[in-house]
């Protein structure tokens, strides 16, 4: 899931089902499911946040504002990028 974030910010394909839900969410305020957490499928919004987390980093990378970015993100970004590089 994480690398198919990425591959979509990269231009590269389609957002994961997970991070369409999260676009969902932003852009019309609702859940996938019902109306709250409760009613969601288990582990359907840690991996939702997950998506969302890896696609606002990866954005923030490929535009190049790594100056806006705080030290965790960029602990973050470090991380993610040993994740896609299999170490």
């Amino acid at each position: 899931m994480i690398r198919a974030v990425v591959e979509f910010v990269d231009g590269e394909g389609q957002p994961p089902p997970e991070l369409k839900k999260v676009f969902a969410k932003r852009n019309w305020g609702i859940m996938p499911r019902g109306g709250g957490s409760e009613d969601q499928r288990y582990g359907e919004l840690e991996k939702m946040l997950a998506s969302a987390n890896t696609h606002d980093l990866w954005r923030l990378h490929k535009d190049g504002n790594l100056k806006n970015m705080t030290p965790d993100q960029i602990k973050m970004l470090q991380g993610l990028k040993r994740l896609l590089n299999g170490r």
